[in-house]
């Protein structure tokens, strides 16, 4: 967004936010830097850190939502799959995106 833009962010978490009740959660943020490519862009990035990580409780969709000083908002997220300590994971793709190869190592 444009440098000097207010905006806020904001986390949704699964299963109803119970990591937030527990007061597992640390938010940290949101902060601004400039793009590296346009100094007329800010980016905005915020922190999430889970603790006492319980497999159950925290898989799930994990959505950030970004919203500007008139209301016009945006939102990206992600499903998060907890493993066991001893399991392995291993998540490739080529440059173009279009194939991605997954497996338990």
């Amino acid at each position: 967004m444009r440098v000097g833009v207010a905006f806020t962010m904001e986390w949704e978490l699964p299963n109803d936010n119970i990591a937030k009740e527990e007061n597992r959660i640390v938010i940290e943020g949101p902060t601004k830097e400039f793009s590296t490519t346009d100094k007329t862009l800010q980016i905005g990035r915020s922190r999430l850190i889970v603790n006492n990580v319980d497999r159950a409780k925290d898989k799930g969709l994990y959505v950030c939502k970004v919203t500007d000083h008139s209301k016009k908002s945006n939102s990206d997220n992600k499903r998060i799959t907890i493993l066991d300590p001893n399991q392995g994971f291993i998540n490739m793709s080529e440059p173009s995106g279009r194939y991605t190869i997954k497996t338990n190592s």
